[in-house]
């Protein structure tokens, strides 16, 4: 099993579309895999240096959109993997952000 939890969004689209080979280079041949992220709810939403509050400190963070993450992953598995399921991790009146929420998506080989 390989489990992905809110790893991507720091990554360049570079970094993360080499991160997807390399997680599939390394799965073995009975495996399943769970991406959950912070996402974009309606589009890609790029934060490069914002002052957080919550965190006291400047944040960088790629929120992609649901669409964008589900084209990339369907373009790196879908030829030996099934999706299993995907959804958002909580209901939306529990979400707390505006422009992003938790969503995952859970293949298998």
């Amino acid at each position: 099993m390989v489990f992905v939890n809110g790893v991507f969004m720091y990554l360049n689209d570079g970094d993360y579309r080499q991160a997807l080979k390399d997680i599939h280079n390394v799965c073995a041949e009975h495996c399943e895999l769970y991406i959950k992220e912070s996402m974009g709810i309606v589009k890609r939403l790029t934060l490069n240096q914002i002052y957080s509050e919550s965190l006291t400190q400047d944040y960088s963070a790629i929120y992609r959109s649901v669409e964008e993450y589900r084209q990339t992953l369907v373009e790196e598995f879908s030829s030996d993997f099934s999706l299993v399921t995907e959804g958002r991790l909580y209901e939306e009146e529990l979400t707390n952000r505006k422009e992003t929420m938790d969503y995952y998506f859970v293949w298998k080989r």
